[in-house]
């Protein structure tokens, strides 16, 4: 008899009453079902926690807004199945999530994570899907999530490698799922990876990261930047400082100054002060003037070289424009 594994829908929710019909539809037409659905109401404005028993969901009712990290942390201390699966209210569920994922659950060790589409809530924008055919079986996972953001609705993780990773940071209110996932790769936790997209993040206007302020936005990144710099060895610790430096040159660049000053920081803490083929002068003026003079002088450059003669204008730094092709 081929005996499907349990999984645990964990739901933490803040105002999450409009979505919460939607989401409960999806969530019944999976095959098979999951073995139990909890929701965390973090302390919500509106009938959030009265809507998902109406559902017939297990609520857990917050006592005060304590965020998203907290929220999930007391959904895995509630959850009595062997697997969970994180999904926020307001995003969609393939009806095949469960069936096609859980053919793939087994090692302890190993969480499991498909392609997810991102869509905008007000349809301004296309839909993207994340893919990530590269990985394969010898894929660097704590240097995957370095470079790489994916969504936590993308993944069903065996609960005790969970709890043995420590759960989630609860003072970070953003960031703390990247976090998350970077430690629970440096502790030894395993993925592999189904190449279709089964879940949908869907970004609203009013998220917790769009009415996030500029500044604190950028203040909680340099906080998980710097806790995986805490946690890393050498090796990877260089992989975070050319990340980071990739990040705050595009940030300069588009005139994000706090989150370049950010990882900038973090890129020279790692003792990456410019890109591996920068040109000699790059490297002298980043070395003796520090990494931001020198983007205010390769941006200026690369500026004045779009306007030569025979040259286009360059849009972005990870295009193929002067800023490219004209390295100091």
């Amino acid at each position: 008899m081929n005996i499907k594994p349990r999984v645990s829908l964990l739901i933490p929710c803040y105002n999450a009453a409009r979505h919460l019909p939607g989401l409960a539809r999806q969530v019944a037409a999976q095959t098979p079902a999951f073995a139990e659905v909890i929701c965390y109401d973090d302390k919500s404005q509106d009938d959030t926690a009265r809507m998902a028993r109406e559902l017939g969901f297990n609520v857990i009712a917050g006592r005060e807004n304590r965020g998203a990290a907290y929220a999930r942390n007391r959904l895995l201390e509630a959850a009595s199945a062997p697997w969970i699966h994180f999904h926020d209210a307001d995003d969609g569920l393939d009806p095949r999530f469960l069936k096609r994922m859980s053919s793939h659950l087994g090692e302890e060790r190993t969480a499991v994570m498909c392609a997810v589409r991102k869509r905008w809530s007000d349809g301004h924008e296309p839909d993207l899907v994340y893919r990530h055919p590269m990985i394969d079986s010898q894929t660097d996972w704590v240097e995957f999530f370095i470079r790489h953001f994916v969504h936590l609705n993308a993944f069903i993780f065996p609960a005790s490698a969970i709890r043995d990773a420590g759960g989630f940071a609860e003072d970070l209110r953003i960031a703390e799922d990247r976090e998350f996932l970077v430690r629970a790769a440096v502790k030894g936790l395993r993925f592999s990876y189904l190449d279709e997209a089964l879940v949908e993040w869907v970004v609203h206007s009013d998220s917790t990261l769009s009415r996030a302020e500029t500044a604190t936005r950028w203040r909680f990144d340099g906080i998980f930047l710097r806790r995986c710099y805490d946690i890393l060895d050498v090796e990877h610790r260089r992989i975070l400082g050319e990340h980071a430096l990739h990040r705050g040159w595009w940030l300069f660049w588009t005139g994000v100054m706090a989150g370049a000053r950010e990882n900038v920081a973090v890129a020279n803490l790692c003792g990456v002060r410019h890109e591996h083929n920068a040109k000699f002068v790059g490297r002298i003026i980043s070395r003796v003037l520090g990494t931001l003079p020198y983007f205010v002088l390769k941006k200026s450059w690369a500026n004045l070289a779009a306007r030569l003669p025979g040259r286009r204008t360059c849009a972005n730094p990870e295009g193929a424009g002067a800023a490219d092709r004209l390295k100091l």
